[in-house]
């Protein structure tokens, strides 16, 4: 019955990963109902031939937008999730693991919770001020149609 407890956990926990992507893996129309492509911003970091100090700057925070903030993202929500299995699954008999568990959800709560304040924040000012940044990714968003 223990096996087939955390064989149901651990299918559920799968699924919620699964089961967006089946849900919205036929759509193609962007916001609007426009082309998906019509919304994203371009998915390469190009240097030009003749640098400026502003180019190279934006090569960097392009690179750092397209690789390293999603990383850090997935790390977090990973964090997260393994909060939950040792929570409820791993540790379901031993308080120890259980503490383990919470504090890793604490943790990865936290970190979601920070970087997407950042995130925010970084919009706010760029769109106050003006500043065009075409490395800042498009938050991603459901069909409205």
């Amino acid at each position: 019955m223990k096996n087939f407890k955390k064989f149901i956990y651990s299918l559920l926990i799968l699924s919620i990963f699964i089961l967006p992507a089946i849900s919205l893996a036929q759509y193609t129309g962007g916001p609007g109902g426009g082309s998906a492509s019509s919304n994203v911003v371009s998915s390469s970091c190009s240097f030009p031939a003749s640098p400026t100090f502003g180019t190279f700057v934006d090569f960097i925070t392009c690179n750092i937008n397209k690789s390293i903030l999603p990383l850090l993202f997935t790390l977090a929500f990973a964090a997260f999730v393994w909060g939950i299995v040792q929570y409820v699954i791993l540790g379901a008999e031993e308080e120890a693991k259980r503490e383990k568990g919470r504090q890793f959800m604490i943790w990865g709560i936290i970190a979601l919770a920070v970087m997407i304040s950042v995130w925010g924040i970084v919009n706010i000012f760029t769109n106050t001020f003006g500043i065009k940044n075409t490395s800042v990714p498009i938050i991603p968003q459901l069909p409205t149609h």
